[in-house]
């Protein structure tokens, strides 16, 4: 079926290029067909995002996202941020604690 110029080619192209992405959920069982874990995990900090007015720059929105990050990280990994925090300010500048490590207390 031909597709008409413009917005609808392409979107053909776009789909043609991404298909494998799109049915990956059909060939592997442990994929979901839908976001909704991630829609989750996202909707805390944009509630914050928009509660706060958002950031009046975008280096400080580049840092709400970092730390946003390191957050769930944490929260995912079972550790908590301030133990991940206390640590990051006691350490040397260019030795970060990972937010990954096993145990906060001893990275």
């Amino acid at each position: 079926m031909p597709v008409p110029k413009g917005r609808a080619e392409t979107l053909a192209a776009r789909v043609r290029k991404h298909t494998d992405d799109l049915v990956r959920f059909v060939r592997d069982p442990a994929v979901q067909p839908h976001n909704n874990r991630t829609e989750r995990q996202v909707r805390p900090v944009v509630v914050n995002r928009k509660n706060s007015c958002g950031s009046d720059t975008a280096a400080g929105a580049r840092r709400l996202c970092a730390l946003a990050s390191v957050l769930e990280t944490c929260r995912l990994n079972g550790h908590r941020l301030i133990d991940w925090v206390r640590q990051a300010l006691a350490a040397p500048p260019d030795a970060l604690p990972s937010p990954f490590a096993a145990d906060p207390s001893t990275s």
